[in-house]
């Protein structure tokens, strides 16, 4: 094959990797060319491993360079081998946080309460406390304004108390989650507090937010129609979609709220009253009469969550009402407490004495064991 041109007429001149390969010597007297049958060789000759020959071979290497070549990659081995100690024995050693990068909840954590659910996957229990710290930082930024009502000219905090009331008896009529009632009052109270509304349309007010609250939360909500029905067709079908369109245009279509409906298992749980039926009922009466109540928007969800679980425990007489766990978990101090839990008190007291019952009649039925009548008949005492 003969040697390529010097220059290709039409494309570039390709770059061509050769490998020079090794003639042989050319041989010796007294050596045979060819390679002895491995039975001939003498057994007495001695046999170097392949590694070895490489050894002797740096080594002599390292004696024609006066000793520097090996001593050098000796030091850079060693350092090479401490570095990588070093490395593994801090891996699986965390970081010391200084002073200035301590946080309270580094100092004094918080106690396990999802240990025992550390097997069960719909418990999320590797993810609940990340959870629960999140909604407790982003919840005041979807809170409704607790004076909102010095804006509105028509409406006052009495009719939106009666609308509520009905939004109760609608949420029990169509049998919806716990959920979606809290969220509708959520999205009714942050849409009066940037919309003026008059006082015929603030029923529809109510219709839209939970139509939007079933949409978000229920898995089978009920149609437009069965809203037509309800409100005994005082709105029609374009008007309760054009307030629903102008509601989620208003809140920004933020609608992954927490409510206080989402505080309150996590603090059952950290009072050790989760399984505690009376509690619960208590707590879940409360919980809803602080809906109806104008006053309760100037509370963090978390906040009159907290209160709820405390005023609960002492209704069922537990010794310790507001453990150290709730305390953690819900980083409030009962001090921090006091103006919510006498505010909530009040609200007890008149509970079924107004014209707004409908929280009143659910709770005093035999599904919840009458513990609205209960507590009514305590309070009066």
């Amino acid at each position: 094959m003969g040697e390529p041109p010097a220059e290709l007429p039409a494309q570039r001149r390709p770059s061509i990797r050769r490998t020079r390969v090794a003639k042989p010597a050319a041989p010796q007297a007294g050596i045979p060319t060819r390679p002895m049958p491995q039975s001939k060789i003498s057994a007495n000759a001695p046999q170097m491993p392949q590694t070895r020959i490489i050894i002797d071979r740096v080594h002599a290497n390292s004696r024609a360079l006066g000793g520097s070549a090996l001593q050098s990659t000796g030091r850079g081995m060693r350092q090479v081998g401490e570095r990588g100690r070093r490395r593994s024995s801090l891996s699986g050693q965390k970081r010391p946080i200084g002073d200035s990068e301590a946080s309270p909840r580094a100092a004094s954590p918080a106690p396990d309460i999802d240990r025992r659910d550390r097997g069960d996957p719909l418990r999320c229990a590797d993810y609940a406390a990340a959870i629960y710290e999140h909604y407790l930082a982003v919840e005041a930024a979807v809170m409704a304004d607790p004076n909102y009502m010095a804006m509105q000219a028509e409406i006052n905090h009495k009719m939106r108390a009666v609308l509520v009331d009905w939004i109760v008896e609608v949420h029990a009529k169509f049998k919806l989650m716990p959920e979606t009632l809290f969220l509708t009052v959520n999205l009714i109270d942050r849409y009066l507090s940037t919309v003026r509304v008059g006082r015929k349309r603030l029923q529809l007010v109510g219709i839209a937010a939970l139509l939007i609250a079933a949409k978000y939360e229920e898995i089978w909500p009920p149609e437009v129609q069965d809203f037509i029905d309800i409100c005994d067709h005082a709105y029609t079908r374009p008007e309760i979609l054009d307030m629903e369109r102008s509601m989620l245009i208003e809140l920004g279509w933020k609608l992954t709220v927490p409510t206080i409906y989402h505080f309150l298992p996590r603090f059952m749980k950290a009072a050790g009253s989760q399984e505690d039926k009376n509690a619960n009922l208590v707590a879940a009466y409360l919980t809803e009469l602080s809906l109806l109540h104008y006053g309760s928007l100037k509370y963090k969800g978390s906040q009159i969550a907290a209160s709820v679980v405390f005023i609960a425990r002492r209704m069922v007489r537990q010794a310790d009402a507001y453990p150290l766990a709730l305390r953690k978990h819900s980083t409030y101090s009962l001090d921090d407490l006091r103006p919510c839990v006498e505010e909530l008190g009040q609200v007890l007291k008149q509970a079924g004495r107004e014209v707004t019952r409908a929280v009143h009649r659910k709770y005093a039925h035999s599904k919840y064991r009458h513990v609205a009548t209960e507590l009514r008949a305590l309070t009066s005492a």
